[in-house]
């Protein structure tokens, strides 16, 4: 019986953090607002990314302005990691794959699409779906009938681990993403690798 994967999708397979960190950083320049790379990592610390945002005085039709920004340009800007194609070939007839992600599921749809990556993932679920990461995961966990001891949750930030405690799954921290390698061993995930290199070796193993 395969075993389940639940992927976040920005700074664990695509490598985003120029193209997001760059276009908020441009925003708030443009209201006298400097946005440091440290004020943005904390978003991804497990809080409300929007109400970080509306502390450093965002408002909402900067977030309206940038889904369009997204839509636009995010899937043919933003690259994969490299490695990462390589590893969802090796493991398909092993795991079942799911993203859930942060990003707009159409803007996730068509990254995949436009690198021929979307047969790897069995479903796709972004922001437009309100739930929190962690209820997504215990729903398709229940819809597949797997139990969470059979899955890992990969992600790139601290709000990813936590999300994955709530669900009761192991997690996979990886720090070539949005948090550094002592910020992620912080939220104690069960594994922390640096390379993609080491998560293909140990998805090999289970």
């Amino acid at each position: 019986m395969k075993k389940v994967i639940f992927w976040d999708f920005d700074g664990v397979i695509a490598d985003s953090w120029d193209f997001v960190f760059g276009y908020w950083k441009r925003v708030f320049e443009e209201f006298d607002k400097p946005l440091s790379s440290e004020h943005f990592q904390e978003v991804f610390d497990g809080h409300d990314s929007w109400d970080i945002f509306q502390q450093y005085g965002a408002e909402m039709p900067m977030k309206e302005k940038y889904s369009l920004y997204e839509r636009d340009l995010y899937p043919n800007d933003v690259q994969l990691f490299d490695g990462m194609m390589h590893i969802f070939a090796l493991i398909e007839n092993n795991f079942d794959s799911h993203i859930i992600s942060a990003n707009q599921k159409q803007v996730l749809e068509d990254s995949l699409k436009k690198h021929g990556a979307r047969h790897f993932f069995q479903e796709v679920h972004g922001r437009n779906d309100p739930r929190n990461k962690s209820e997504k995961v215990i729903s398709i966990l229940s819809s597949y009938r797997k139990k969470p001891d059979s899955c890992f949750f990969i992600g790139d930030t601290v709000g990813d681990i936590m999300e994955a405690k709530k669900a009761n799954v192991p997690s996979i921290g990886v720090s070539w993403g949005y948090h550094s390698y002592e910020r992620m061993r912080k939220s104690s995930p069960d594994f922390l690798f640096r390379h993609p290199s080491e998560l293909s070796e140990l998805l090999l193993k289970k």
